[in-house]
């Protein structure tokens, strides 16, 4: 039987003590926001607010509706 009584245990971090270089960027809120940005926010949020939608109202189709038919021919009954 072997004693253990004057070892230690040495427990070591499974993190890195090296960091990668980091760099700063230039800050994107400093530069000014173009005119027609600003302009197109503001005209969302009021139609959000107020649901009027940008489209205007809907145009009435030229066209009759399609009528559907089956490709195949008629189904056979049992």
């Amino acid at each position: 039987m072997i004693l253990a009584k004057n070892r230690k245990i040495a427990l070591e971090s499974s993190f890195s003590d090296q960091y990668p270089q980091s760099e700063a960027s230039e800050d994107s809120l400093t530069n000014s926001v173009p005119s027609y940005i600003s302009k197109l926010s503001v005209n969302h949020q009021v139609q959000k607010i107020y649901g009027n939608p940008s489209t205007g109202s809907p145009l009435n189709s030229i066209f009759a509706p399609l009528k559907l038919t089956r490709f195949y021919g008629s189904p056979i009954s049992n």
